[in-house]
């Protein structure tokens, strides 16, 4: 900490606000949500004793901002320049956040500032950096900010790149930022198109074993040939957003995926799959919302996944839609069974990834118990949420579809014969006259066994994508 402490003010208060956005500078902030401010050294040296965020400077830094704007990452770039002492011990960095403030962003505009002085040390420092200019380096120097605004006698204002595809200039100052913290293990940022990793040299991210992106424009997002290339050894990827697969893409190493919305059919998602040798976690959220065969249906996935079967551990499958017509499937499109996967251990469903049978309306049979024919007898632990029951107004119609309780109640009835190892079941979206129910049915079997209540939550949000972690 004491070597932040020796920074000119007017950059401490900056970078501070990038270390932790509770502790934000200045002479007052009203912001909701923020817990202190900070407006002189003083300061800032009574919160660095309470303070994780601050404390873990001194230790390997972590950079965590919820918003960090361009001319943030440029302070943090002088920072790290400056300090290479300091850029050696970054194991962390998040850049997720926007550029500038949203209602700005959302009209087409950014209030993010490049100086000519900025210009100017950008330019100095990419020449000293393995910055690859994909033969381009026109477009890609700093310098390219003045040509935009016509009169370089101005102070520059980078345009906001919403639906900007090619906008390097800005994408830059991310590949800036990771060329200078070689140690990075963990990098996460969110994008308007930008695709820093096409700026950095091959291997040069030699420790980098982590990577989440979030891209928030819906553009082609990151090349996945040019992050394994930069990162060799990465091992966990999270991805919300679509990105590139090329043809000759290398990332045999993977062993954590996590997708969100990719832009995937079922074939570029089984390619894509057929290419990592021993994935062990696989997580894959589709929206049913978005017109098209842009994603991969459940049946899609898990064809994708049979490459997989003796290594992958952990499923999580959530299948999201704003109108629940939407949400139903034919039949031929759910998965009919994960039996397949023998490794597998960890599994969260969605209501909708599973087709629980039809009945016979003329005869009142029931159709098969779809859940216990699903699922493998090595799991041991199993969540499932149920969007569509949580949704006031909906009902499933039992013409066409079972109601999920009955397949649940099976499935405890068929602890320990079938399903010797499973001892932790999860359920969201419970109706309140089932979970009581449901909670003794497991306990009697041994089961560690979490119900939460329809009525427990006012909406009807899912379960968080991201809490399945190796």
């Amino acid at each position: 900490m004491v070597g932040l402490l020796n920074l000119p003010g007017e950059i401490l208060s900056e970078i501070v606000r990038c270390l932790c956005h509770h502790c934000y500078p200045g002479e007052r902030c009203d912001k909701p949500g923020v817990a202190r401010y900070v407006p002189d050294h003083a300061s800032i040296r009574s919160i660095s004793k309470t303070c994780k965020v601050l404390q873990a400077v001194s230790q390997p830094i972590a950079y965590h901002s919820v918003c960090v704007g361009q001319d943030k990452c440029v302070l943090l770039i002088r920072l790290l320049a400056q300090r290479p002492d300091l850029a050696r011990s970054v194991r962390q960095m998040n850049l997720n956040g926007v550029h500038g403030d949203e209602p700005e962003v959302s009209r087409g505009k950014c209030k993010t500032v490049l100086t000519p002085d900025d210009i100017i040390f950008l330019g100095r420092l990419m020449e000293e950096l393995p910055i690859n200019t994909d033969g381009k380096p026109d477009r890609i120097s700093p310098r390219w900010h003045m040509e935009m605004v016509g009169k370089p006698s101005k102070v520059p204002r980078v345009p906001a790149p919403l639906g900007h595809v090619d906008n390097r200039p800005i994408y830059v100052l991310a590949a800036l930022t990771l060329s200078l913290i070689p140690n990075v293990e963990s990098f996460a940022y969110a994008q308007y198109d930008q695709r820093p990793f096409i700026s950095c040299g091959s291997g040069s991210l030699g420790g980098l074993t982590e990577l989440l992106w979030v891209n928030t424009s819906w553009g082609d997002g990151p090349e996945l040939r040019d992050v394994m290339a930069a990162a060799p050894k990465l091992k966990h990827l999270y991805g919300d957003g679509g990105f590139s697969v090329h043809s000759n893409l290398n990332c045999s190493q993977l062993k954590t995926l996590e997708l969100e919305c990719a832009g995937l059919d079922g074939e570029g998602l089984r390619d894509f799959v057929q290419k990592i040798d021993g994935l062990e976690s696989f997580s894959y959220r589709f929206n049913s919302t978005v017109p098209g065969p842009g994603f991969a249906k459940p049946r899609h996935v898990y064809e994708a996944l049979i490459s997989a079967r003796d290594t992958l551990t952990t499923l999580n499958l959530s299948f999201t839609s704003s109108k629940r017509q939407m949400c139903i499937l034919p039949p031929h499109l759910h998965i009919q069974t994960l039996q397949d996967l023998s490794a597998l251990e960890r599994v969260h469903l969605s209501d909708a990834v599973i087709f629980w049978g039809r009945g016979d309306e003329h005869t009142g049979t029931r159709g098969p118990y779809r859940l216990t024919q699903a699922l493998p007898p090595s799991i041991r632990e199993f969540s499932l949420d149920l969007p569509i029951a949580s949704q006031s107004g909906f009902r499933r119609s039992a013409e066409l579809y079972d109601e999920p309780y009955p397949h649940l109640f099976h499935l405890a009835e068929s602890i320990p014969e079938q399903f010797p190892n499973l001892t932790v079941v999860r359920i969201q979206k419970v109706i309140d006259t089932m979970a009581e129910r449901l909670e003794i049915a497991f306990s009697q079997r041994g089961v560690a066994i979490t119900v939460q209540k329809k009525s427990d939550r006012t909406t009807s949000c899912c379960l968080d994508f991201w809490h399945i972690r190796p």
